[in-house]
């Protein structure tokens, strides 16, 4: 018994008064080998161990030797933790068997005691580990070599909405509808041969919607498993193209800058021709239209490269900014395709508009805002623009209200949910989902709001944006959101606004 490497201890009768441990056991307990073991407080005053089973402190009655030498039956596999005051804490897993003399009477009983302290320390380190998979915001996954999926964590669901019992047993790829960079043999072919492959990923979620993750894949040592972290960068891609687009459109409008600059210059040459052309008394009447033709011509031109200069410098301070004015400017850059497009236009400025601010940054916004009506009329229709005098429902500030209506496609009510988010388009390819979004954050800016509704009546969608502006010196407060007392964009007033009322 003394060598054996295994923890043991017997009692020497079925009361249990005396046990004996051997020197494996005497050694993890911290004792003399050969020393009796007494089950009583004596051990625990003198400072020796403490015994507990699921963190509550075993009596003496229960220890599995005790109860087996007492009851005669065996005591199965328990686990047992140690406390022992200098070392901390260990653990054994414990059993015991009666011991019985030759009439069958229960002498005693033997216990053997196998240390399982680095195995219960792997698994508190292993259910750490977990803990932190759970954690972590990344998709990770576990799957055998033939993409069947074994482990499947928090993260993964968050990302792609299924839940774990949905998905175990079944396989990534197909479930995910993966498509690779490459050939998948290529990959499976990389990881094989390196043991990791890293790579961008397109899949898709349960409700169907696309995702480009960010994969890494890494082979576990043996080739029976493979573990797959993916991050998913939707977001960061739209971002990464719509500032590509973004820096192309701003070097466009500085090229465009420098060339309605240098237009000017012969266009002042041209149009001082065209006048004292006009009036040069070798011409006769007829002859002298075409030359004032001309010079309205020339008039128009310049204007245009007015405008775009306008739209290029930006002045450093805030300016007093006329909305009915700026929004004449933006409708004449829209007359072409509203013609086209058949669009009647009907507008009434009750105020001129005056607030300070930013010009180039107010045409963003209402370029935006007229610019979508206008294509969500392509079979024709009626925009509708009002400027009047209002004031913030709770606060009482005053200010400026523009309504920019349409008989357009109308706004889809799960599409409504999502307008002013970034990225986030109805135009296919044609649009950046940036629009909406950067013009909510314009307006906030001035301490603004701006509001939508859109309806659909007896056959007829009606669409109404709403923008408020303080009349206030320009600050940089954050936008309420709310609604306006007068002209609110109520269901009732968006479909008015076309019946003339």
């Amino acid at each position: 018994m003394q060598v054996l490497p295994v923890g043991v201890a017997v009692s020497q009768d079925s009361e249990g008064h005396v046990i004996t441990a051997n020197a494996a056991l005497a050694n993890f307990l911290g004792i003399k080998s050969g020393e009796k073991l007494w089950p009583d407080d004596a051990a625990i005053e003198n400072g020796t161990f403490e015994i507990y089973e699921q963190g509550s402190r075993l009596e003496n009655e229960d220890h599995p030797l005790l109860r087996s030498a007492r009851t005669g039956q065996q005591a199965g596999s328990l686990e047992l933790e140690i406390r022992r005051p200098e070392k901390g804490p260990a653990y054994l897993l414990a059993s015991a068997t009666p011991l019985f003399d030759r009439k069958g009477k229960v002498r005693g009983a033997v216990g053997a005691f196998i240390d399982v302290t680095e195995r219960k320390h792997l698994e508190d380190l292993l259910r750490e580990r977990a803990d932190l998979l759970e954690l972590a915001t990344e998709a990770i996954m576990v799957r055998d070599f033939n993409g069947v999926l074994q482990y499947w964590n928090a993260g993964a669901e968050a990302l792609y909405g299924w839940r774990r019992d949905e998905v175990l047993g079944k396989s990534l790829h197909e479930l995910l509808q993966t498509r690779f960079p490459m050939e998948f043999l290529t990959v499976q072919s990389e990881l094989t041969r390196s043991g990791s492959w890293t790579g961008n990923l397109t899949q898709f979620t349960r409700e169907g919607h696309e995702v480009v993750v960010a994969c890494k894949k890494a082979l576990k040592a043996g080739g029976n498993a493979i573990l797959e972290i993916n991050r998913d960068i939707t977001a960061q891609l739209k971002a990464e193209d719509a500032l590509r687009k973004t820096e192309r459109l701003a070097a466009m409008g500085r090229v465009a800058g420098i060339i309605a600059h240098e237009i000017n210059n012969p266009l002042d040459a041209i149009t001082n021709t065209f006048y004292l052309l006009r009036d040069h008394p070798s011409l006769d009447e007829d002859a002298r239209y075409l030359p004032q033709l001309g010079e309205q011509e020339l008039h128009r031109v310049a204007h245009i490269t007015r405008q775009t200069l306008g739209f290029y410098r930006e002045s450093k301070h805030p300016v007093e900014v006329s909305v009915s004015v700026l929004l004449d400017e933006i409708l004449e850059l829209q007359t072409r395709r509203m013609e086209f497009n058949n669009i009647i236009l009907d507008k009434q400025y009750h105020s001129r508009g005056s607030i300070q601010g930013f010009p180039v940054e107010l045409k963003q916004v209402f370029l935006n805002l007229i610019g979508n009506a206008v294509q969500a009329m392509p079979a024709g229709g009626r925009l509708r623009l009002r400027v009047f005098e209002s004031s913030l429902r709770l606060n009482q500030r005053a200010g400026v209200c523009i309504s920019i209506c349409d008989t357009g496609t109308g706004i889809d009510p799960e599409h409504a949910k999502h307008l002013f988010e970034p990225f986030f388009t109805t135009k296919s390819i044609k649009g950046t989902g940036l629009g909406l979004w950067i013009s909510k954050g314009i307006i906030q800016k001035y301490g603004g709001s701006i509001n939508f509704r859109s309806v659909s009546l007896a056959g007829r969608n009606f669409t109404c944006f709403q923008v408020f502006l303080p009349e206030a010196n320009f600050d940089k407060s954050e936008g309420t959101g709310i609604l306006l007392r007068s002209e609110e964009v109520r269901i009732s007033s968006v479909a008015g606004a076309f019946d003339g009322r």
